[in-house]
């Protein structure tokens, strides 16, 4: 069955090239750019029953597909899957619902259930790292939060993962979940400067942010 599967374009961060990967590693197509929808697409012969897969993107990090039917962990990593055809019944695993509410910048972390005081403005001799807290709302299912660390100089130098599978499914609830990036692990002559985070939620672009290092 010919299947067709897309990405949204996410400007913030110069897409050059996206394959569709799957769970085996082996690239299964090279996506193509329509520059006036702002949609990476590609068109798959599948003839299996059901797809676990990625987008490899700018051979450098990967990223869920916003539109699969579910969500699954293999190995301690989040998996799109698709269901072919589209219109099969799904009894397990459904992707739930989440919704992205707000994401700070700090030098510290909260252990309570607030985000705590943002501090867009860090330095490189009195804090250690930088750490990005994000709030959900969460109603069941599994979710992947990638997170995106842009440098000065506009190079993605860095990608952090995050899970976020929630214990009860019956009920909606705020998930609080952080990332840090270790000025120790930076070359000096790119640490100072405007530095940008970019939050992909289960494929969709939800948040680009700056900060300062001084």
């Amino acid at each position: 069955m010919r299947v067709e599967f897309y990405l949204n374009n996410i400007e913030e961060i110069s897409i050059n090239n996206v394959f569709v990967v799957d769970v085996s590693g082996s690239i299964k197509e090279r996506m193509k750019i329509d520059i006036e929808k702002q949609v990476w697409y590609a068109e798959l012969d599948i003839e299996i029953d059901m797809l676990t897969y990625k987008f490899w993107v700018n051979n450098n990090f990967y990223i869920n597909d916003y539109y699969a039917n579910y969500y699954k962990l293999i190995d301690g990593q989040v998996w799109s899957v698709r269901c072919i055809p589209q219109s099969k019944n799904l009894s397990v695993n459904s992707k739930g619902l989440i919704k992205y509410l707000n994401s700070i910048v700090s030098n510290q972390v909260t252990e309570s259930n607030y985000l705590g005081i943002e501090k867009h403005e860090l330095s490189k001799n009195n804090d250690e790292k930088a750490n990005v807290g994000i709030e959900c709302n969460v109603l069941g299912g599994l979710h992947e939060v990638c997170l995106l660390w842009i440098s000065p100089n506009k190079v993605q130098i860095y990608t952090s993962y995050g899970i976020i599978q929630p214990e009860k499914d019956s009920y909606e609830y705020k998930v609080f979940i952080w990332f840090q990036l270790l000025f120790e692990h930076i070359d000096n002559r790119i640490l100072e400067g405007e530095w940008k985070y970019v939050i992909i939620l289960d494929g969709k672009l939800v948040k680009e942010e700056s900060f300062i290092v001084r």
